[in-house]
Parts: structure tokens; sequence; C-alpha cells
């Protein structure tokens, strides 16, 4: 990405809009990074001979962004990846980036509870362990939903919750042992900017486009495992698709829906390029989980307060707490937002 680095762009809004773009480009939409790079060329070039700002010339990045990708990105390519652009292939860097912001984030609690000392305990290891699991079976299980593999992604995420309450379970009775070992605690925020490095610089691998169901009956079923865990529609919506895509085959005399609509992934890409559907579900999906995160701190401050806790820990705690609610009040306000019908 050197070229993005060293072009200057006429004024701070034209980068901002680039920078914008590039990340859509390549994050979003997993354009390569090199066609991106020919994009964001032709775009500057544009605006320096033209004179006009970039959001000018060609709107909103993020929808400039998508346009590229369809008429630029063949659409078997962009059918393998979902809409963050990842791939159950994609396991390892993930989970280092998933594993590096939890440990960051715990090293930072710690830091505010402990001090520059930590006791390391058996059992305070036995819950970063079962929490770990969890989290591991938590993030699987959300690749394979959004692969349509729908009842895997549930069975990820039993095992995760069934090892995390048979850990916490199994190591209750550590709890009253005493520290096995007093280390700096600036080395776990340390160990979780390791795994981000390890995650950010993990090689990644082209997306290959998946073929699908060999027979009719598993094509549908992939369409409707993708419908529903890729690009989060409802039941009913899902139900509509397929049966309207059973009813064109039908009437095509095809031998397989493939001959008629290509690849499962490509037919649920093309029924959800331009519908705000997907963008519901995800808000759905992104509100309810900001709700349960912000139960759990409501639960983290009631104990701390029920224990005496005060000063600095209450108050931390109640911070986050605020956070988490706001953020849970502005899911639910996007949510409401995207079902207003557009004038």
């Amino acid at each position: 990405m050197s070229r993005t680095l060293d072009r200057r762009w006429p004024t701070d809004r034209d980068q901002a809009w680039a920078d914008r773009a590039l990340w859509r480009l390549v994050v979003r939409e997993g354009v390569p990074g090199d066609l991106a790079e020919d994009v964001l060329t032709e775009a500057h070039q544009a605006c320096l001979e033209t004179g006009l700002p970039a959001g000018e010339l060609f709107g909103d990045p993020d929808r400039y962004a998508a346009d590229v990708a369809r008429e630029r990105v063949p659409d078997g390519e962009r059918a393998a990846v979902d809409p963050d652009g990842s791939t159950p292939h994609d396991h390892w860097p993930l989970w280092f980036l998933t594993l590096g912001w939890l440990t960051l984030l715990l090293g930072l609690v710690l830091l505010a509870d402990h001090g520059w000392d930590l006791p390391v305990t058996a059992w305070g290891l036995a819950v970063y362990a079962a929490a770990v699991a969890f989290g591991t079976g938590a993030h699987r299980g959300r690749l394979e939903r959004r692969a349509g593999r729908l009842r895997r992604g549930w069975a990820w995420w039993l095992t995760g919750g069934a090892v995390l309450v048979g850990a916490l379970a199994a190591a209750s009775p550590l709890q009253d042992r005493p520290a096995l070992a007093v280390v700096p605690t600036v080395l776990v925020p340390a160990a979780g900017a390791l795994a981000l490095v390890t995650g950010f610089r993990w090689p990644q691998r082209a997306p290959r486009p998946h073929a699908g169901g060999t027979t009719p009956e598993q094509w549908f079923d992939d369409l409707a495992g993708l419908l529903r865990g890729r690009y989060s529609l409802t039941r009913r919506e899902v139900a509509h698709h397929v049966q309207e895509a059973r009813s064109h085959w039908a009437d095509s005399g095809a031998a397989h829906p493939r001959e008629e609509f290509g690849t499962a992934a490509e037919h649920a890409l093309h029924l959800t390029d331009d519908s705000p559907a997907p963008r519901r579900g995800r808000a759905r999906g992104a509100a309810w989980l900001s709700t349960a995160l912000a139960a759990f701190w409501c639960w983290v401050v009631a104990e701390e307060a029920l224990t005496g806790g005060a000063g600095w820990g209450l108050a931390w705690r109640a911070a986050g707490l605020l956070l988490f609610t706001a953020a849970a009040v502005r899911a639910w306000r996007a949510v409401r937002r995207l079902r207003r019908p557009v004038p």
C-alpha cells in the first residue's frame, strides 16, 4: 500500500474520502489490494484533472466502493466472502485479533483493579482459559454461520458455552487457593498487543468461490443458509426468496438451479446487492449484542456495589456500564432508522 501512503490528495476531506474508500474496498468488499490501488489512482487523477472534490465526483465512498466491486470483481470472488470480507479460512487471523482485543481490554481492567502488580491464581487462569474457549466457539460459530452453515454455527456456539460453564464449575474449588506468583500487570496488555500484531500480519489467502451442493435440494439449502446466516434476512424473507427461485427454476426447465442462477452464493449475492434487508438484519444483531453487553455490565456494577465496593473500582465499572448502555441505545436507534421507508 505504499502508493496510498505516498499519494497526496488535494484536500484533507479528499484524503479522508480516499481512506474510507480504500478501507471499504479491501476490508468490506474483498477487492484485491492491487485493484483497489488502481481504482484510487484513477480517482486521484480525476480529482487533479477536474479540480473537483472526490465526494462530488464519486459520491459516498461506501457506495462508490460497492459499485466498483460489483463492476470490476467477478461475482464468484465477491460471493466467496461474507459482508465483512472474511471466510472460515480466515479463522486464525481473526481469532488472534479477537483474542488480542479481549486480552488488551482485560489488561486495562486489571491495571485499574490491581495496579502494577498482578497476583496470578489458579482460579484466575481457569477463568481466562474458559473465556478464551467460549470466545473461540463464539468466533468460529459466527464464521460458520456467515458461510451459510447454520447448524455448524450453533454447534460451535453451544460447545463454547458448555465448555465455559463446565470449566468454571470444575475450577470453583480453586477460588480460595493462594496466588501462584506475582507478575507485572503490563504483561497482560502486552500479550494482547502481541496477539493483535500476529493477527494483522497473518498471511492472507485469496477467497475461493464455493461451488455449493451437488443436488438441487442441496443448492436450495445452501441458498437458504446463506440468506439467513450471511445476509441476516428474516425467516419469512428467506422462505420468499427460496420459493421464488424454486418456481423460476421449475418454469425454466433447467436440469439444475446452478444452470439458471449460478452458484447459491452468487444468487444470494444478487438478491441482496441493492437490498436494505441485510443492513437491517445486521443492525438488529448488533443491537441485541450491545444490549447483552450492557446487561452484563449492569451485573458487574451491581455486584461491586453489593459487596461494598466504592471509589475508583466502582467508578470505572459505572463508566463501562454507561458506555455500553449508550452503545445499545445508538444501536436500537439505528434499527429504527432502517425500518423507516425511504422517501
